[in-house]
């Protein structure tokens, strides 16, 4: 994975303006290999390019699947492992955040059984409509992809017992107010569980943009209807951390 490929990807946006990214932008080597999403821009500048308070990046799914989803990718991303960190059980209705090609759509509609749901949202109408021809080919009844705006979500207040957030959190410019929106779609009991690179990664976006966990544990802490803790996972270029409702 060349650095460069990350130096064009990893823009500032406000919201979710990279929400297309979220678990399709795997950390690991394959990806990129020479080819880059074609990405559109306007607005505010960043890193030497100007970008629209949305941005997001428009591509050929198909293009990009078998090196987001390859046997690689499961090896160092292991999505049983992240979702039995997050405390997913059968009967529970989850969010994937910037589901981006639905890599974890597959782990999330076996984790939660026929009396749950799955809801994988993306800014990219693209990758919305991919998911749901995966999920019509995989045959996940319990499972639907949704678009969703760059400032707010199609979510039901407090109707939610997980929301999976991928690699994206450090694209996000208004956290602060994005993630009130999100606390108010949780229920009782409620979690956000957010996947960030880290600092010592040799693969990812540029340093100045990663979140160490402490950092991210930080932000969400400031939040008064959370308790934070950073999951016992080793995974080898990543960490969770699970902010649960009080």
């Amino acid at each position: 994975m060349r650095v460069g490929a990350w130096d064009k990807l990893t823009l500032g946006a406000r919201a979710l303006g990279a929400l297309t990214l979220s678990s399709a932008l795997w950390v690991g080597p394959s990806f990129a290999d020479g080819e880059e999403p074609r990405h559109k821009h306007e607005g505010h500048k960043h890193e030497g390019h100007k970008h629209r308070p949305a941005h997001h990046h428009s591509f050929e799914p198909e293009r990009f699947v078998k090196r987001w989803e390859g046997p690689e990718r499961d090896r160092e991303q292991r999505p049983v492992e992240v979702l039995k960190a997050c405390g997913l059980s059968e009967g529970m209705r989850v969010v994937d955040l910037g589901a981006g090609t639905g890599y974890f759509l597959p782990h999330l509609s076996r984790a939660v059984g026929d009396s749950g749901y799955v809801q994988a949202l993306d800014l990219e109408p693209k990758m919305v409509e991919w998911m749901r021809r995966r999920i019509h080919r995989e045959g996940l009844s319990n499972a639907e992809a949704l678009s969703t705006p760059a400032d707010t979500t199609p979510l039901k207040e407090g109707a939610v017992d997980r929301i999976l957030i991928v690699n994206v959190w450090h694209h996000i410019d208004a956290r602060r107010p994005y993630l009130e929106h999100l606390v108010s779609r949780l229920k009782p009991q409620g979690a956000l569980c957010i996947v960030e690179i880290k600092r010592d990664a040799p693969h990812g976006p540029p340093l100045k943009h990663r979140l160490s966990p402490r950092e991210l544990q930080a932000e969400l802490s400031a939040h008064p209807g959370l308790s934070v803790s950073l999951a016992p996972l080793e995974l080898p270029h990543q960490y969770l951390v699970v902010a649960r409702l009080k």
